[in-house]
């Protein structure tokens, strides 16, 4: 659940869904699992994690997602705060779903998407959902589109083969590069390059 913050427009308010203890074999309470161990801000502690890995991984900072800023206590439990992303009106930045609905194919936004993944792949950041709704857009057309990533960062596996390895890493972004293209064609009602016939053919 994301909100405003009451005081401070420069972060939003990340609280997690309140959740019961996770059941395994025969409905029993399943004990020793990480999301047990960090409570019920481990999905902000992984995106943490994963910033700060990334960031030592190549010993830069990047603009392409929400900064985290630290934490709060709220009337639905503790928050995790991040900066909180605007577009040029000063409102919260829609998410590129909502973009793509609103205004329809964009040669600029797909090259924006394409810019995107060429820093992930860069920086070694690790993306555990490609989608639409886990980036938001700033800019515009004419000055050009830039996203910022929000949601859906992380490794939630028990083998973390891309950290380990970069080449692994390299080719999980281009396939989900092409998945976000894809959805973003999709959306917009445009065909991607390989479902369209080439001219002479049926």
């Amino acid at each position: 659940m994301i909100f405003a913050h009451p005081v401070r427009p420069d972060v939003v308010v990340k609280v997690p869904h309140p959740k019961g203890p996770k059941r395994g074999l025969f409905g029993k309470r399943r004990m020793f699992s990480r999301s047990d161990a960090f409570g019920p801000m481990w999905n902000s502690y992984v995106e943490i994690r994963e910033f700060s890995r990334a960031v030592s991984a190549v010993r830069r900072v990047t603009h392409i997602y929400a900064q985290f800023a630290g934490f709060v206590q709220t009337s639905r439990g503790p928050g995790a705060l991040f900066e909180a992303i605007r577009g040029p009106d000063g409102a919260l930045a829609k998410t590129l779903r909502h973009h793509a609905e609103q205004n329809g194919y964009e040669p600029e936004m797909e090259q924006a998407i394409r810019a995107l993944w060429a820093e992930i792949k860069d920086i070694w950041l690790i993306i555990s959902d490609q989608a639409l709704v886990n980036v938001v857009v700033t800019g515009d057309a004419d000055a050009g589109y830039v996203l910022i990533i929000v949601d859906g960062v992380g490794e939630r596996v028990l083998i973390p083969l891309q950290k380990w390895f970069r080449s692994i890493h390299m080719k999980k972004t281009e396939r989900q590069m092409d998945k976000m293209i894809h959805a973003y064609r999709t959306i917009t009602d445009v065909a991607d390059p390989v479902d369209t016939p080439l001219e002479g053919q049926p």
